[in-house]
């Protein structure tokens, strides 16, 4: 489930934040979904990397479309990271 559009666009501009006083183990990659589907819009947080962004790719939207983000990694339960994008 993510959020339902009432307007088609262009999805763009993904900034991803890690908060470093809960710490990142590994690695976690956080992708946008378009309807379930992934989207070239990704990028990856770390132990030594605490922010990342996606400033390349971008995704067309259309009326009803659902948009989620995904996040992958191991054992990162606590991290607690925010994600900023653009719809235009």
């Amino acid at each position: 489930m993510g959020l339902r559009l009432v307007s088609g666009g262009t999805l763009q501009n993904l900034s991803v934040f890690a908060d470093r006083t809960q710490g990142i183990i590994g690695s976690v990659l956080v992708q946008v979904f378009v309807n379930s589907g992934p989207t070239a819009i990704k990028c990856s947080v770390s132990q030594s990397v605490f922010s990342c962004s996606d400033k390349t790719h971008a995704a067309v939207l259309n009326a009803g479309d659902s948009i989620s983000v995904q996040m992958t990694g191991t054992n990162n339960q606590s991290a607690n990271i925010g994600v900023t994008m653009e719809k235009q």
